[in-house]
C-alpha cells in the first residue's frame, strides 16, 4: 500500500472514509521490521485534506530498528538502535504538532562526540 510517499507492507484496522472524515481505528501497520499500532482521524473538506483541516493520531512502537523508521519516513538520522515509545500528533495539516515518550536502546550515534547518549531535547550534528 502506498499513499503520499509512504509505503506499507501491511495495514489492517477499522476504516471510515467520507467527504468529511478519514478515520483509522484499532489499526496495525508493518513495513519491513517496523510494526506499529495506531489510531488516526483527519477532518476532510469534500474528500480533501486541506491545510486548515484538523487531525489527530496516536502510534506506538516496540523495539523497532531506527533504520525501519528511516525507510518509512524517507529521513536519515545520525544514530541507530531500537526505538520503543508512544507518539501523539494533532493540529492542522498546515501546523502539525507531534509529541512522544520514547526509549532508544542499543544506541549508536554517528556524528556526536560524547560518552553519553544524547537527550531527546538536544540537536544532533549531521
Amino acid at each position: 500500500m502506498r499513499y503520499d510517499g509512504v509505503l506499507l507492507d501491511y495495514l489492517d484496522g477499522d476504516l471510515t472514509y467520507s467527504p468529511a472524515e478519514f478515520t483509522l481505528a484499532r489499526a496495525h501497520a508493518r513495513r519491513g521490521q517496523m510494526e506499529t499500532d495506531l489510531e488516526a482521524h483527519l477532518s476532510l473538506t469534500g474528500w480533501s485534506f486541506l491545510p486548515e483541516n484538523s487531525w489527530t493520531a496516536e502510534a506506538s512502537f516496540e523495539k523497532v530498528p531506527v533504520e525501519s523508521i528511516e525507510l518509512l519516513s524517507g529521513s536519515s538520522y545520525p544514530m541507530n538502535g531500537l526505538l520503543t515509545g508512544q507518539f501523539h500528533g494533532r493540529g492542522t495539516r498546515e501546523e502539525p504538532s507531534v509529541t512522544g515518550l520514547f526509549d532508544l536502546a542499543d544506541a549508536k550515534c554517528t556524528d556526536y562526540l560524547s560518552n553519553r547518549p544524547p537527550r531527546a531535547t538536544e540537536r544532533l550534528a549531521g
